[in-house]
């Protein structure tokens, strides 16, 4: 049994080890990960390696509940890497009320026919090679880690709901065979995000956090991506040990739709059972579908599109909130592109307590930055996409002057989410985006690759439809005023054309942007 710091960093640096490669892709190769060998499958359509369900930390039951990544357990002979694992047990039904079922006698429990199994035995991995032409012994290529969103309660390899994966061929090819692509699921709800003291003192925080860099790629050239609660996790892994996680686990991390999530303290409150002497040991022997009642009701009694469980200030893998951190200077990269919609807000219900710990006198001051020219639910909206979605991305940009980019996806509808249709074309029913264009898809998609490959998404695309997208850079430091708090706007022309254009960040939305981030702390985010 590995130490707790040796089983951190041998996560950090699983690699695959081909004992195999067959150059006429008859069979494919075979992975060592010491604990394990898995054989992968050909892709009959891409002839690319797929490697479905690769364990890469012990089932979290029992005695692991609610602790960190334990080593897989020994496994002897080859396994086939050709099933979808078992998705996590998702956290609550706020998320998508229309997804879930009443199952089992005992309780409500989020559940959806016809998706495969919810296990806590869930932490695997999907891994998408380009094999064609690669030498693995001789050649590296950049690695792209996907963390799906899902409010840190659904979500797994196979989609949000299970019935759409998240297919890293996407991503493969996309970059032009440039890439490996993992996409990997993380323990959600009260099994990955439990807090309080017990907790801190015999379990880990965060353990729905998991630490993984390498999987048959170059290790100096790993990039994260996160969409939404993924995004945020993301961020979680920049700013992670005070921005000096050693060795480094990425050099680059793209954020989609990164939401602000008000953090706190570990032991702000304090979950447990109330009538046990050890509430700790006895969430661990609890039944895992008394679990799952309480993340029902739990998330039956928040608002929807709100996070019930979701990361905490755990005073060492996490120090500090963000945007405190990013002023400090404590990051793990400075290369980040980030996108946002434009209408983020609009599938989430209007809150009426955004920011329950607010103070009145900020509470006007924000409500005078929305004044009420327009629908008051269509205000909220505005001012829920803002302060949520759209502004976290400015706050960490205004401290990566020069190395951060900045987009905009504005395709209708322009709601939260839609964007992954292009980069996930395969997760649509009819394996195309909804509004195909070639030289957009290429274009948009292309982009976020080549920043991927070569922290520039310039660099190895010659595509006419994409300009030369610069770096947002705050006004104060640029070198000229075209240069200042540029971003690359995905759009489309009044004819239904797709339009992609380098725009200056709109001054009001600057303007209001600049004023979440001055009440930060006021909104716990």
């Amino acid at each position: 049994m590995l130490s707790p710091s040796s089983y951190y960093n041998a996560l950090y640096s699983l690699a695959f080890s081909y004992l195999a490669f067959n150059e006429t892709f008859s069979t494919a190769p075979v992975v060592d990960l010491g604990y394990a060998r898995y054989q992968g499958i050909i892709d009959p359509v891409s002839n690319n390696i797929n490697f479905l369900g690769i364990q890469y930390a012990a089932g979290p039951m029992g005695n692991l509940r609610f602790s960190a990544p334990s080593p897989p357990p020994f496994v002897d002979g080859i396994q086939i890497a050709d099933r979808q694992p078992n998705r996590c047990i998702p956290g609550n039904a706020a998320t998508s009320p229309d997804y879930f079922i009443r199952f089992g006698p005992r309780s409500p429990v989020p559940k959806r026919t016809g998706v495969g199994s919810f296990s806590e035995d869930c932490l695997y991995l999907k891994c998408r090679i380009y094999s064609q032409g690669v030498d693995p012994d001789t050649e590296l290529l950049p690695t792209v880690v996907f963390l799906h969103g899902g409010a840190y309660a659904i979500g797994g390899t196979t989609g949000l709901f299970g019935d759409a994966p998240f297919d890293g061929n996407d991503l493969v090819q996309e970059s032009g065979n440039g890439v490996v692509a993992v996409v990997l699921q993380y323990r959600l709800g009260i099994l990955g995000f439990l807090a309080g003291q017990s907790v801190k003192d015999d379990g880990a925080l965060n353990a729905g956090l998991q630490h993984i860099h390498k999987f048959g790629g170059d290790p100096k050239r790993v990039t994260i991506w996160g969409q939404s609660a993924g995004a945020s996790s993301s961020v979680m892994h920049v700013i992670a040990n005070d921005g000096r996680t050693d060795p480094p686990l990425f050099r680059a991390a793209m954020l989609t739709s990164l939401p602000a999530i008000p953090m706190f303290k570990y032991n702000s409150q304090i979950p447990s059972c109330s009538s046990s002497s050890n509430a700790l040991e006895c969430l661990r022997s609890a039944p895992v579908e008394d679990l799952e009642a309480a993340n029902y009701y739990i998330g039956a009694s928040g608002e929807f599109g709100g996070f019930n469980f979701k990361p905490v200030i755990d005073g060492s893998f996490i120090t500090q909130r963000p945007l405190e951190a990013f002023k400090d200077g404590k990051f793990n990269t400075k290369h980040i592109l980030a996108i946002t919609n434009s209408n983020e807000g609009m599938i989430f219900e209007i809150v009426k307590q955004l920011f329950p710990e607010m103070s009145t006198t900020y509470v006007d001051a924000a409500a005078a930055k929305y004044p009420s020219k327009d629908e008051y639910s269509l205000i909220g909206v505005k001012l829920y996409s803002e302060a949520i979605f759209v502004c976290p991305s400015y706050h960490l940009l205004r401290h990566l002057p020069k190395t951060g980019y900045k987009g905009k996806f504005s395709i209708p509808p322009g709601f939260h989410g839609v964007e992954m249709d292009y980069f996930f074309p395969s997760t649509n029913p009819s394996g195309v985006p909804p509004h195909l264009n070639s030289t957009f898809q290429k274009a948009f998609a292309n982009a976020f690759l080549d920043f991927a490959m070569n922290l520039n998404p310039n660099v190895k695309w010659e595509n006419t439809m994409l300009p030369e997208w610069n770096p947002w850079v705050p006004d104060v430091l640029a070198d000229s005023p075209e240069e200042g708090q540029a971003e690359m706007v995905f759009s489309m022309s009044d004819d239904g054309q797709p339009r992609i254009d380098m725009r200056r960040t709109d001054e009001g939305l600057d303007e209001r942007c600049r004023f979440w981030e001055s009440i930060d702390d006021e909104m716990g985010g």
